[in-house]
């Protein structure tokens, strides 16, 4: 009797070593709700101490969400101090203590930038108004207010940055404890600049954007730069970013350094002329400004950024764009890159449109536009932009006339390994895939989700949040529902 319990012991713990280290289970759906992704929203904020929490809107109604740890409603609390108008709203877990709520609005001609904080219990603690302008009759916008989040939600500021006679100026205010600082006005004198992106802002408090002088002038002083705002010390710095001659850029990443206050910006170029090969730019920036370092140059083709990776041949390598990119302590950085491209094609529809009397018939046509996602490049590269490893991760989704809605990927970070999860579009059943990338070497494991209860759910990957170290939060919509679903990994 004793040896049989011994070995029934010993294949539960190797069924326990086996489920352990597998990649990922879904674990749990939360109850459907009534959604229409037309006309409704929502945001997912993040989980604390076993709770996690969510915000819909329907008919103009904001509704904070409060789920424990099988996805169970616990509360549901209508946020009225949201305005009906809201432009914009953002939220997310600050300092383990409270919600953090950015959103702005118009309301009779003038615009507003708010904050307001709750406590995880979704009562409202204190609620402050952050900007205020007036707006013309006809524009009657605040696009002219952002704000910025540090990633690792422990810093966030909301500004205004424009171009005013001949300087740029920026106002801003940031968080300071359970409140905002004064109102910070910062101008310096420059030829005439376009903001080309928001702000990044790192935990240190440090804003970076990319900009491009767009002035006649003939003795510019920088064509293209990387502007930080050091918050604290209330100064500005350029960085000057030396553009290959003859080419513009046409895609940028900021990505804040994991130690430093130093940048790294990720930048995709290309000539001018017709049919040229775009290249991929890393510089490093320093805070207080001054010259960019460049630290590697790659040309977008098999010969050196693709090399030696199973890459598809039905790819176009000029159609893969920045996606993401995660620096480590170690000055080395991980970059994505994701193969996507927009088809348009008009289908007869058979007969003839109704004219006006008098009026010759037309052929009943319809624009069908067509989005496609197709193989995911990741790349790691050293501290001096050299390329450490190199793979590409598969897949090809594709859909019609929904703006990509349930395309591309969600990256978690997971100890050692990078994970990404997709779904399966254009199959018959839309299946979820998750792929685990090591760091070290980047080597692809791939390993499709086990059985779950829903084998047609139409996720949202690219709006999933992970909510823990071993936790992924992923939006699913299906018949005009919304229901959440996690995956532990």
């Amino acid at each position: 009797m004793k040896k049989q319990l011994n070995k029934l012991g010993l294949c539960i713990t190797i069924l326990t070593l086996v489920s352990i280290q597998s990649l990922a289970q879904l674990v749990c759906f939360s109850d459907a709700e009534k959604f229409d992704k037309t006309f409704n929203s929502y945001l997912l904020i993040g989980k604390f101490n076993k709770q996690t929490y969510t915000v819909t809107c329907y008919n103009k109604e904001y509704m904070l969400h409060i789920y424990n740890d099988k996805l169970e409603v616990q509360k549901n609390i209508l946020l009225d101090f949201l305005p009906s108008k809201c432009d914009l709203v953002e939220a997310f877990i600050y300092s383990n203590n409270c919600i953090v709520f950015l959103y702005k609005y118009v309301d009779k001609g003038t615009g507003y930038a708010e904050f307001a904080s709750l406590n995880l219990d979704g009562l409202l603690k204190r609620q402050s108004i952050v900007f205020e302008k007036k707006t013309s009759l006809f524009k009657g916008d605040v696009d002219e207010f952002k704000w910025a989040i540090s990633e690792d939600k422990s810093q966030f500021v909301v500004y205004s940055a424009q171009q005013r006679q001949n300087s740029f100026q920026i106002q801003y205010c940031y968080n300071t404890g359970d409140s905002l600082s004064a109102i910070h006005t910062l101008s310096v004198p420059t030829n005439e600049i376009a903001l080309l992106s928001k702000f990044v802002l790192n935990k240190d408090g440090v804003l970076a954007a990319f900009i491009q002088d767009v002035s006649s002038a003939i003795d510019k002083p920088f064509s293209h730069a990387l502007v930080t705002l050091n918050m604290k010390e209330e100064s500005i710095g350029f960085s000057s970013i030396q553009i290959p001659l003859n080419s513009y850029a046409v895609e940028h990443l900021i990505t804040p350094h994991a130690v430093s206050n130093q940048f790294i910006l990720s930048l995709l170029v290309k000539a001018k002329s017709r049919q040229a090969v775009k290249n991929l730019l890393l510089y490093q920036i320093a805070e207080k400004g001054a010259k960019a370092k460049l630290l590697a140059t790659y040309a977008m083709n098999t010969a050196e950024l693709l090399a030696n990776s199973a890459m598809p041949m039905n790819n176009d390598f000029q159609q893969f764009h920045l996606s993401k990119a995660v620096c480590k302590t170690d000055g080395s950085f991980f970059l994505e890159m994701e193969n996507y491209y927009e088809t348009n094609r008009v289908v007869n529809m058979g007969g003839f449109s109704v004219m006006a009397f008098g009026a010759a018939p037309m052929s009943n046509t319809k624009t069908i536009r067509e989005f496609h996602y197709g193989s995911l490049l990741v790349l790691n590269f050293n501290a001096d932009g050299a390329i450490k490893w190199r793979t590409v991760i598969n897949k090809e989704q594709f859909s019609q006339d929904d703006e990509g809605y349930f395309s591309s990927y969600a990256t978690v970070l997971s100890g050692g390994n990078l994970l990404y999860f997709y779904s399966t579009l254009g199959a018959e059943k839309i299946r979820g895939q998750f792929v685990s990338v090591d760091a070290l070497s980047g080597k692809l494991d791939l390993e499709p989700l086990r059985s779950y209860k829903n084998e047609t759910s139409e996720w949202v990957p690219r709006n999933a949040l992970q909510i823990s170290a071993n936790e992924l939060l992923i939006p699913c919509i299906k018949k005009k529902q919304l229901y959440l679903t996690k995956l532990i990994f």
